[in-house]
Order: C-alpha cells, then structure tokens, then sequence
C-alpha cells in the first residue's frame, strides 16, 4: 500500500496529485489523468502501465519504489521445496557427524545439573532467537536452562554464572567478537564452555572445553549469506541435547504436565474434580418438595446451571436442570 495522495506512476498524473494541472476524484477512487490533465479511461494509460510494472519488473534496492516481480506460483513452490531440500540434506549432514563430542556434552550437562548446576546459552544476532529457544526447550523438559546476552554479560548479568555450570556458546563462524570478549571471563568463572560451530578450528573452538560442529555446506539464501540452513542445522542440534537430555534423567510425561499445568497435558494429568466441584454458596440446592420457582431462583442465585435435590437429611436425590 503506497500512502500517499502524490503516486504517479510511468509518466502520468493521478487527479489529486499535487503539481497536476486536471483530474476528477469520484468518491474514494481517484480518476488517473495524464500530463495534459484529461482522465484517463481504466486499462489504458498509467493504470495499465502500474499493473505491467507489478506483473514485470523486480524490487528496487531499498524499497524506493513498488518494483517487483511476480513469476508463476510454479516458480514459487519450486524455490521453496529447494529451500526445503537444502536445509534437510544440512541436518543429515550434522547428523551423520554427530560423535563423541555430542556424548561428552550431554555427561557434562547431566554432571552439572546433578550437582544442582544448571545451563546457560549464549549467542547473538541470529543465533540469539535460536538460543533463547533452546534454552526455553530445555527447561520446558526438566533441564534448568537461561540465555545470556553477550553484551548485558558485560553489564552484569554475569552474576548468573556459577562454577560447574555448563555455557553452550552458538556462533556459526567461531570469531564472534562478543563471545571472544566473553569467553575468558566465563573460563574464569569455573563454567564449563561448549562450542556449537560450523568451524572447529575457530577462536571459539580453541577456547572451549568441547566442540560440536554444525558446518553446513550452504545455506538457503541465493547470495550464501543470510542465516538459514545453518541456523536450522543449531536449533535441531539444541532440540537433539534437550531429547536425549529428557531420557537420560528418566523426565516422565507426570513431570511435564507439572511443568505445563495451564496446558491439556498439565489439566488432563494433574486436574481433579475437587479442583473445579462447587461448595458452598456457588453450590444450589433445594430440599425435596420445593417448587420449580424456587428451584430456578436457587440457581439463578449461584449463577449455575443446575440445582442438587437433597432430602432431609442432606442426601443427593437428584439433579434438576
């Protein structure tokens, strides 16, 4: 949507625009007029030519004007599925790789956090969203885990570091210049660093206890630049530790449900009647031989649905409705 009253588009004049001499504006539809000022008749002039523009020409850089091109829904579905094909040939790839590195990591962490320990997830740019949910997964599954800013690191959230605790550190290149600051200062803290790299040889990798290698051969995107497969590739890699984690504390699906009470898991395994049950005055009740007005009133009164039907001694004789 183009929000402006001035549009003009391959040479001529829409009625309204400032500096057009003509033009006729019919309601909220504006009448196209060309450099003379006479309107235009719609699929002829500026119109048309706007609508061969959208079908024919690609976006200009930085958005200055609507240039885009609008190819088959073919050519489309096709550059998906390749999107698709290359990020699953990624994670075989950094599946096939996966060694003793990946059961090293998963000992140490089951180490720390037997020990009360916990682990921390540090990353930036891309890969920040991808840590936060990594770290969100891993104590949705039992695993007390929380995401560290590089920068706010620097600005003491440090304090949440204890020694023996476990720092997965995502950075696809290796020389992120935030971690490489941070990696000394959490080497000193006593916590145990992993590398999670598509370049073992990196200063990351040098600086880490273990490294677990997420090369990609390419990513997603035409130029193999923007972030895609190998981000991919990490986020598998942190949902893969947060599995094999679960099982390996023997995490059951009881001890989900008390991690998730607000969600169907938590209310159907954890629910109970006396949770939910009426008492008291939100309970409506009648003695046998009340009338139907009474009843009505008596629920009407507990804003409920129903009325119980007790006899003189407080026995349930029935329901009314």
């Amino acid at each position: 949507m183009v929000h402006s009253s001035a549009l003009s588009v391959h040479g001529g004049y829409y009625a309204d625009q400032p500096g057009s001499p003509f033009g006729t504006q019919s309601g909220s539809h504006r009448q196209p007029a060309d450099r003379r000022g006479q309107p235009r008749h719609a699929g002829t002039g500026p119109v048309r030519s706007l609508e061969r523009g959208l079908r024919g020409t690609e976006a200009s850089p930085g958005g200055a004007g609507i240039r885009m091109r609008r190819e088959p829904s073919r050519a489309y579905l096709d550059r998906a599925r390749e999107v698709f094909d290359i990020e699953t040939e990624a994670l075989a790839r950094v599946r096939d790789r996966l060694g003793e590195e990946f059961s090293r990591t998963v000992t140490l962490m089951l180490e720390a956090l037997s020990r009360g320990g916990k682990i921390i997830i540090t990353g930036i740019g891309k890969n920040l969203p991808v840590g936060q949910k990594i770290a969100a997964t891993l104590t949705s599954t039992g695993a007390p885990a929380v995401f560290l800013h590089p920068l706010e690191a620097m600005h003491g959230d440090l304090g949440i570091v204890a020694r023996g605790d476990v720092v997965l550190a995502l950075s696809y290149t290796g020389e992120t210049e935030e971690l490489a600051t941070l990696l000394p200062i959490l080497k000193r803290s006593g916590a145990r660093i992993v590398a999670v790299t598509g370049n073992p040889q990196s200063t990351l990798a040098s600086h880490s206890d273990l490294v677990l290698d997420v090369r990609v051969d390419r990513e997603a995107c035409p130029f193999n630049m923007a972030p895609t497969a190998s981000t991919t590739a990490i986020l598998a890699l942190g949902d893969a530790l947060a599995m094999v984690l679960l099982e390996a504390r023997g995490f059951r699906r009881e001890d989900y449900a008390l991690l998730h009470p607000g969600g169907a898991i938590g209310r159907t395994l954890l629910l109970r009647a006396a949770d939910i049950m009426r008492t008291g005055e939100r309970l409506a009740r009648v003695k046998v031989g009340t009338t139907v007005k009474e009843a009505i009133l008596a629920m009407t009164s507990a804003r409920a649905g129903s009325v119980a039907v007790t006899d003189h001694q407080g026995r349930l004789r029935g329901i009314f409705t």
